[in-house]
């Protein structure tokens, strides 16, 4: 490939928020947060999983560094 143009830019997890919500709409987020509330009753593994979670360890302090996306275009 000759003429490679890469660029990255960043997310805003703010506004990315309000797209989602705007996008699916209120039920369509009631929906997701009930089956995240049924997979947290009815699941051990998933409790022990969002206490793990909160009690840190997998997230990292720095996690919105790492949202974004890129585009790469490039010609023959």
């Amino acid at each position: 490939m000759r003429e490679i143009v890469a660029k990255t830019y960043q997310i805003n997890a703010r506004n990315e928020t309000k797209e989602i919500f705007r996008r699916y709409g209120c039920g369509g987020m009631l929906g997701v947060w009930g089956r995240i509330l049924a997979l947290y009753v009815k699941s051990p593994a998933y409790r022990r999983f969002v206490r793990g979670m909160r009690g840190g360890g997998i997230i990292p302090e720095n996690l919105e560094e790492y949202f974004g996306y890129g585009m790469f275009v490039g010609r023959k």
